[in-house]
């Protein structure tokens, strides 16, 4: 199983945190087979939501580990077959994913898509009509 984690932060990887899938400033990939842990640049296309779960998808990932998404992020990712998370806030990536490895995380629901006042600032990337 390979796992996706949008992270903000710097090295050691205990000082990543895990952020919204939008606005990270790099992806966490874990290969459960080889427990390894890849950090890249968000070189993955963000402005086209479809590329993004291609994308995810053809590097082998099946999970997502994220704090935040827009719904209609976290419905392309359903369609597209990958599994997502909500993370632990104030925990590292790192530590998330031992959380997941217990079956402590808890799946994403729609639910979890809703910010008070505002779309995570991401309206003008997912075209969705957001109201405050």
């Amino acid at each position: 199983m390979k796992v996706f984690i949008p992270v903000t932060g710097a090295a050691p990887l205990y000082e990543y945190s895990v952020s919204s899938m939008l606005s990270a400033e790099f992806g966490c990939v874990y290969n459960s087979k080889e427990k390894d842990f890849q950090i890249q640049e968000h070189s993955y296309d963000i402005n086209s939501i479809g590329n993004l779960c291609v994308q995810l998808k053809a590097k082998g990932i099946t999970t997502i580990i994220t704090e935040a998404m827009p719904l209609l992020t976290y419905l392309m990712c359903l369609d597209m077959g990958l599994k997502v998370f909500k993370a632990k806030k104030s925990v590292s990536a790192q530590d998330n994913i031992k959380l997941k490895e217990m079956d402590l995380l808890h799946e994403f629901t729609a639910k979890d898509t809703v910010v008070d006042g505002d779309c995570m600032g991401a309206c003008s990337r997912c075209s969705s009509t957001c109201s405050s």
